[in-house]
């Protein structure tokens, strides 16, 4: 077992994260568009501003591989992780913030072979893909039915190579492939529709249960409420993303 990561006040806090796409955390790009090593996005801004008001000093991680980041949390190694939805599974290993952001579930099939789903018994009519190390429980949807790529982009290419019918995603999710050149829901190959009975996931900030770090979340709580109830969090999500309006 890893030594328990030091989580008090005055500590520099670790919190990693699996940065790409925009809008909630990537590497700022130079003047000739390359990656720097700087990181945000609207989630990483957000959190420099809470951990600032909760009184509390903020490292990024940005090179672990999102299953590594979580590992690495529920090892102690690192106090928290960023962009994590809730599920009763995880809440078991994990201590979640207050949501900070909700996004908006959706269907993506081709507009030539249109999925028609009013609830997830539906979806077992077609052949559905996802990406790995996401969960699809907000869908009704268990990962190990789907096909499961790396990310969005694979997903896409299967969908269009007829390796499925669908893959599951977030408007906002979308959105921030868009703002990285690859403008998957203006193809006009693809169409998408709502999951109407698909739970809104929620992003939270995530540390090991009964960790110090895990202690120190009532402070940061209070610092995400008070951004959200001031329009602050509201400002920033504006300033980074035109995909919807802000909700908490």
């Amino acid at each position: 077992m890893a030594p328990e990561a030091r989580a008090d006040a005055g500590a520099m806090l670790r919190v990693c994260l699996e940065p790409e796409p925009p809008p909630w955390s990537y590497w700022a790009r130079d003047a000739q568009g390359n990656k720097t090593k700087e990181l945000t996005g609207f989630s990483v801004e957000l959190m420099r501003k809470v951990f600032e008001r909760a009184g509390l000093k903020i490292k990024f991680e940005g090179s672990l591989p999102w299953a590594r980041c979580i590992r690495s949390v529920s090892w102690g190694e690192i106090d928290f992780a960023m962009e994590m939805y809730y599920t009763d599974e995880r809440a078991r290993t994990f201590a979640f913030s207050h949501s900070y952001n909700t996004l908006t579930p959706q269907i993506y099939f081709l507009k030539s072979l249109p999925v028609t789903a009013n609830k997830p018994a539906d979806l077992k009519r077609y052949r559905g893909c996802g990406v790995r190390d996401v969960s699809y429980q907000h869908y009704g949807v268990n990962s190990k039915d789907l096909d499961l790529s790396v990310d969005v982009e694979t997903a896409v290419y299967k969908l269009k190579g007829g390796k499925c019918d669908y893959f599951l995603e977030e408007l906002e999710e979308l959105e921030g492939y868009r703002l990285m050149g690859k403008d998957f829901a203006s193809d006009p190959a693809l169409a998408s529709a709502p999951a109407p009975w698909a739970q809104p996931p929620t992003s939270h900030l995530v540390a090991r249960r009964n960790s110090p770090a895990a202690a120190l979340m009532p402070r940061i709580d209070l610092a995400i409420d008070q951004m959200i109830s001031s329009g602050e969090a509201a400002r920033l999500w504006a300033r980074f993303s035109s995909a919807a309006s802000y909700r908490p």
